[in-house]
C-alpha cells in the first residue's frame, strides 16, 4: 500500500522472509529519485495501515521530515 503525501510517499510493506513485522517507510521525492526519511515497524497489518494513514495526513498538513526523524521511540504505538 502506497499513500502519496505531498512531496512524500508513505509505504506499508510486509516481507514474509523477514518474519512477521510490517514496515511503514516514509520516502521524500527528489528530482532524481527518492530518499528514505523514516522506517517504523509493527506486528499487525491493521496497526501499520492505521499509522500510515495518520502519518500521510500529518505530512499533507505540513509536518516536516525533521519532525518525523526527531520523534521519540514508541510514539507510534497505540
Amino acid at each position: 500500500m502506497k499513500l502519496p503525501a505531498g512531496t512524500f510517499t508513505v509505504e506499508v510493506a510486509h516481507e514474509p522472509r523477514n518474519g512477521s513485522p510490517w514496515t511503514v517507510r516514509t520516502w521524500r521525492k527528489r528530482m532524481f529519485g527518492r530518499k528514505r526519511v523514516a522506517s517504523d515497524w509493527f506486528l499487525s497489518r491493521e496497526e501499520a495501515e492505521a499509522f500510515a494513514r495518520r502519518l500521510a495526513r500529518e505530512l499533507v498538513h505540513g509536518k516536516t521530515a525533521d519532525a518525523i526523524r526527531s520523534r521519540k521511540p514508541g510514539w507510534n504505538l497505540f
